[in-house]
């Protein structure tokens, strides 16, 4: 369930990736435009110049992000080996189990034996 969890909230974190480039692109378009379109304009500059900043917080936001992707993909990883370990070691004692149930098995007929011969 945990793995099923970190995968949900990796596809998460990629759509808002995605959603998040989406906008920077957008943003970095109506930028250019703007600077294209500006002659002595201070307003204008200003607005850019605090699109720009926002946009550079938002790409830093983005970077966080997908670091926080590499390392939650890095815990599901490590997270399927634990459990794949885990199961081998379960199958592993059950089959123990099966056999020293057979051996107890066995003994008890011997046992059994011994007991009816000594009668």
């Amino acid at each position: 369930m945990y793995g099923r969890s970190l995968t949900l909230r990796l596809v998460n974190i990629q759509s808002v990736i995605a959603d998040t480039q989406r906008s920077i692109q957008e943003l970095q378009a109506r930028i250019d435009a703007l600077i294209a379109s500006d002659t002595d304009r201070s307003v204008e500059r200003r607005d850019v110049s605090e699109r720009a900043l926002r946009v550079r917080w938002i790409t830093e936001r983005v970077s966080e992000v997908e670091d926080t992707t590499e390392q939650t993909k890095a815990r599901i990883t490590l997270q399927r080996g634990r459990l794949h370990s885990r199961r081998a070691l379960l199958a592993a004692a059950i089959e123990r189990e099966e056999g020293n149930k057979s051996k107890i098995a066995e003994l008890s007929a011997a046992i059994t034996e011994v007991e009816y011969v000594n009668l």
